[in-house]
């Protein structure tokens, strides 16, 4: 039981970190697409600058679901804080 304890521990793990490195690269591009429209909106350029708003957001990737058999498992252990 602790063996197998041990192990989920471990894929939760692996779970966070593969989740972490996964939001940093659509966060940037979409954060560079705001300080893009930000800075046409304050030279004066509406139309520049909500393109780049636009494409800020449609840069903005969805998170393929690749749930396994232990992630509803993972998630009610997580939720009730064991």
């Amino acid at each position: 039981m602790k063996l197998r304890q041990e192990e989920l521990r471990d894929q939760a793990s692996e779970l966070r970190r593969a989740s972490r490195s996964y939001w940093r690269k659509p966060l940037a591009r979409v954060g560079l697409g705001g300080v893009g429209a930000a800075l046409s909106l304050a030279a004066g350029q509406p139309i520049p600058a909500f393109f780049a708003a636009l494409t800020a957001l449609l840069e903005w990737e969805h998170a393929p679901n690749e749930a396994g058999p232990f992630s509803y498992l993972l998630e009610v252990q997580h939720s009730i804080g064991t």
